[in-house]
């Protein structure tokens, strides 16, 4: 009878008892796999959640950014309609802090320089008719005008300065005009005065005289 050679290589298996690493591992106990499985989690976070986080706090950053950029441009066209121009530029500047170099911020405070030029030079020609034929006061209005649209305008204050200097002439005109006036009326009052007090000192003595006379006439016709 042979011998049975796989009876000598056959070994009985390892039995590995639970919680117990394979021999040949070194030992583990609880508190390092506790640290191991720690070290996975915080790998995993690090690999998975924290991006996620980052990414959802970017669009959150990102969707009030937009929410201000629509709010800057709402409040500039509200300004515009009202024709509060330089306010509406402001506005509209304002949105460059939530999109830099926005192209319809651009376009938009063109749009108002444009309006501004517009108002700006119809009030100086307005300005410069009324001039033209000494109308001072409506002049200088129409150029405090152009300076609402354009406050910094070296032109327009010039013209307003120019106004300003006719108007105090002629109010100095008329102020003489005016005291010249005064003392007419007051010699004419003095000469109708002089007049009526004239003629009450003739009335009053031909009052006298004629009551003189009577009274002399009177007493010679009653001696008769």
């Amino acid at each position: 009878k042979l011998p049975d050679d796989n009876k000598e290589d056959k070994k009985p298996p390892v039995k590995i008892e639970k919680d117990k690493e394979p021999a040949g591992y070194p030992t583990v106990n609880g508190s390092t796999r506790k640290k191991r499985r720690k070290a996975i989690i915080i790998a995993l976070m690090t690999v998975v959640v924290i991006p996620i986080g980052i990414a959802i706090g970017y669009f959150v950053n990102e969707n009030k950014k937009q929410l201000a950029y629509k709010t800057a441009i709402n409040n500039g066209d509200t300004l515009f309609e009202e024709k509060s121009f330089n306010d509406a530029i402001s506005a509209y500047e304002k949105a460059f802090d939530y999109k830099p170099g926005d192209q319809t911020a651009k376009e938009k405070i063109q749009q108002v320089s444009d309006s501004i030029e517009f108002y700006y030079d119809r009030s100086i020609a307005v300005g410069d008719s009324l001039k033209g034929i000494s109308s001072w006061q409506p002049a200088k209005e129409a150029y405090n005008e152009a300076l609402a649209w354009k406050p910094e305008d070296l032109i327009a204050k010039a013209k307003l300065q120019q106004v300003d200097s006719l108007l105090a002439i002629e109010a100095e005109a008329k102020t003489k005009d005016e005291e010249e006036a005064q003392l007419d009326a007051e010699a004419k009052a003095a000469e109708k005065a002089k007049a009526e007090e004239e003629a009450r000192l003739l009335s009053e003595a031909k009052a006298k005289a004629a009551a003189e006379r009577n009274a002399r006439y009177g007493s010679f016709t009653d001696s008769r």
